[in-house]
C-alpha cells in the first residue's frame, strides 16, 4: 500500500509540474503576442468635437460722445446689432483718435456705425473737390502726424460753437493711404452731417473692400440724425430689408432733416440689394 501511495504521490508531482510548465509557456506565449496585438490593432479616430463658428463683431464708434453723450442711442443700437447675431464694442469721445482710425480696418468688423462729425466744409481753405473729413475726439497738434498734415490726409477742425477747441480729422486720403487693412464684407454707416454730400469718402472706403457706404447728403440735426439712423438699423436688423428698402423706409417714417432737408443715401447704388446677411454671410 505504502508503495501504491508513493506513486500516486509522484504521479501528482508530475503533473503538477507539467501543469506549472504549461502555466508558464502560456505567460510568456501571451506575453510576445499582446505587444503585437496592441501595436496592429487600430486605435479609434477621436471625434472631433463641434466648433462654433467665430462671431461677427460690430463696432459703434461715438465720437460725437465727446460733446453730446448718448447712452440712450448706444444701448439701442447696440441692442440692434447684437438681435442681428453681432457681438458689439463700443468706443466713444478721446478713444477715437488718429490711431484708432487707422488701425480700424484691422479689427475685422462687418458693421460699423460711425456717429461722428463729419463735414466737408472744415477746412481753412477750399479744398479741390470738397472732400468729406470724419472728426476724431483727438484734440489738433501742429507736432504730431505732420506728414499727414502735410498731404492733406488729416486737417485740423472744430465743432459749429465759439468754445470748441480744435481737433484732428481725417479725409479720404487717409483712408486710402494710411490705414491698415481692409474693410472687406463690412456696411459701414456714417451718422454725421454731409457724410455722402460729396462721394470721395465712401470711394475711399469702397476701394479699401467695404461693401456699402451709407450717410447724409448734407446737414443734419443731431437729435434727427440719432433717430433716423436708430430706425435704419431696426429696418436693417430686424425687420431684414435690403439697404435700399431700409433708407426708404427710414426716410418714409422719419423723414428728411426738418431744417436743412437732407436725406440718408448710400454708396455704390449697385448694393441697393444687399443686406446684412448677404453682405456678412
Amino acid at each position: 500500500m505504502a508503495k501504491k501511495r508513493r506513486a500516486r504521490d509522484k504521479e501528482r508531482g508530475k503533473n503538477w509540474l507539467r501543469y506549472l510548465i504549461w502555466i508558464g509557456s502560456a505567460a510568456a506565449i501571451l506575453s510576445l503576442i499582446l505587444p503585437i496585438f496592441a501595436v496592429s490593432t487600430p486605435k479609434p479616430t477621436p471625434v472631433p468635437s463641434p466648433t462654433r463658428p467665430p462671431a461677427k463683431k460690430a463696432a459703434i464708434v461715438d465720437q460725437i460722445a465727446v460733446s453730446r453723450p448718448s447712452p440712450e442711442f448706444i444701448s439701442t443700437a447696440s441692442a440692434y446689432l447684437r438681435n442681428a447675431g453681432f457681438e458689439v464694442d463700443v468706443y466713444q469721445g478721446q478713444d477715437i483718435t488718429v490711431e484708432f482710425y487707422r488701425t480700424l480696418p484691422a479689427k475685422g468688423y462687418k458693421w460699423i456705425v460711425l456717429r461722428t462729425h463729419s463735414t466737408n466744409e472744415v477746412a481753412e481753405t477750399e479744398l479741390p473737390g470738397n472732400p468729406v473729413y470724419l472728426f476724431t475726439g483727438e484734440h489738433h497738434s501742429k507736432d504730431r502726424y505732420i506728414r499727414e498734415q502735410l498731404s492733406l490726409q488729416i486737417i485740423r477742425s472744430k465743432l459749429l460753437y465759439e468754445d470748441s477747441p480744435w481737433f484732428f480729422a481725417i479725409g479720404p486720403e487717409f483712408i486710402r493711404r494710411s490705414m491698415v487693412g481692409r474693410f472687406d464684407d463690412t456696411l459701414i454707416i456714417i451718422s454725421g452731417c454731409q457724410s455722402l454730400n460729396t462721394l470721395d469718402l465712401a470711394k475711399a472706403f469702397v476701394e479699401r473692400g467695404a461693401s456699402a457706404v451709407v450717410g447724409w447728403d448734407d446737414w443734419v440735426d443731431l437729435a434727427h440724425n440719432d433717430r433716423a439712423t436708430l430706425y435704419l438699423l431696426f429696418a436693417l436688423s430686424v425687420e431684414r430689408l435690403t439697404i435700399k428698402e431700409a433708407v426708404e423706409e427710414t426716410m418714409a417714417q422719419v423723414g428728411p432733416d426738418p431744417t436743412y432737408e437732407s436725406v440718408l443715401t448710400y454708396y455704390p447704388p449697385e448694393r441697393g440689394h444687399e443686406t446684412l446677411w448677404t453682405i456678412a454671410p
